[in-house]
């Protein structure tokens, strides 16, 4: 699989994404609490960090994008955007042979058809 920061701190602080409700839900508090009474916000930081520690514990293995393609080093760019469109994926491992090379990224690949019709 493939690990990102991004992945990371949704796991961390799941508030990171998602509308208002969800957030205030992802630090325990409620659209009705606030309208009625708000927690001293002492109490909402120690949740939230308690919260963030227990989240800590998540394993790697259930929150890391799925491998749904590769693509080796000699292939094309085309190559490379077919196969993230086909698998609705923006990250692909690289392989020279059997070893990982790297990852190319939907906007690694932007990148360079932008520059590629920059040229043109």
């Amino acid at each position: 699989g493939i690990l990102d920061f991004r992945t990371i701190l949704k796991a961390l602080i799941p508030e990171v994404s998602g509308g208002l409700t969800n957030k205030l839900e992802a630090l325990g508090i409620s659209v009705t609490s606030v309208e009625h009474a708000t927690p001293s916000l002492d109490e909402t930081r120690a949740i939230f960090f308690t919260r963030i520690r227990r989240n800590a514990e998540t394993r790697v293995t259930d929150i890391m994008l799925k491998v749904k393609g590769t693509i080796k080093t000699d292939a094309d760019i085309l190559d490379a955007l077919k196969l993230m469109f086909k698998n609705k994926i923006t990250k692909l491992p690289v392989y020279d042979g059997d070893k990982l090379a790297g990852v190319v990224r939907d906007a690694d690949l932007f990148l360079a058809v932008a520059e590629i019709l920059a040229e043109t």
